[in-house]
């Protein structure tokens, strides 16, 4: 982890705490979880870099906002029930924005090629290209089990149903593995059964939604 305001960093054990502005960069065989307060767990995968834009939760209002820039790798997240129309989940790359509203889902960035990919799970995320090409465009809405590609100067396709060598692929060493982020797992699988949404029959036997 890479302090803010400092060029030094350092190890991230256990149990850290991580604060706005910092920055956490993981190996090829490093991973984090991330636990924020509103309750969303993130897992920044291997060879990845993740800034720490934002993270608060207000208890008072309800009111959640977490921004993260993904700079390159890929991050999972599982995003809690937002509670306010105030708050916000963002993930950002340098050519877009994603947007939620509860759900599960992948961004995977690679700065070079200038593509994003995005995984949704369950839920729906919105995207908001940056690229000059999408300027005045409407929003592009991902819906559960849909992913989509953005390429750096090209108009995107439509969201469609990946394949399960894509799905697979994107969702290699994001397993959620910490107890408390298991716990958190578990009751969202509760929340899901109450609701009775079809989500609940994508998640394995250990607790992760996948």
């Amino acid at each position: 982890r890479t302090q803010a305001g400092k060029s030094t960093s350092v190890a991230l054990p256990e149990d850290r705490l991580v604060s706005p502005g910092d920055r956490i960069d993981t190996g090829e065989d490093g991973s984090v979880e991330l636990l924020l307060p509103d309750e969303s767990v993130v897992r920044v995968g291997p060879e990845s870099s993740v800034v720490v834009r934002e993270a608060g939760y207000v208890e008072v209002t309800k009111k959640s906002s977490n921004v993260l820039n993904l700079l390159y790798g890929k991050v999972r997240a599982v995003v809690a029930p937002l509670l306010s129309t105030e708050s916000k989940f963002i993930i950002e790359t340098d050519n877009t924005t994603v947007g939620v509203r509860g759900t599960d889902f992948v961004v995977s960035h690679d700065r070079t090629a200038g593509e994003t990919d995005v995984l949704c799970s369950d839920g729906t995320v919105e995207l908001r290209p940056k690229d000059v090409v999408r300027k005045g465009l409407a929003p592009i809405l991902v819906r559960g089990n849909e992913g989509i590609r953005l390429v750096r100067g090209r108009l995107p396709e439509k969201p469609a149903r990946w394949v399960d060598a894509n799905r697979t692929r994107l969702l290699r060493n994001l397993e959620f593995k910490g107890k408390r982020s298991k716990n958190i797992l578990e009751r969202r699988l509760k929340y899901l059964q109450n609701k009775g949404e079809s989500a609940v029959d994508t998640i394995k036997d250990n607790g992760t939604i996948i």
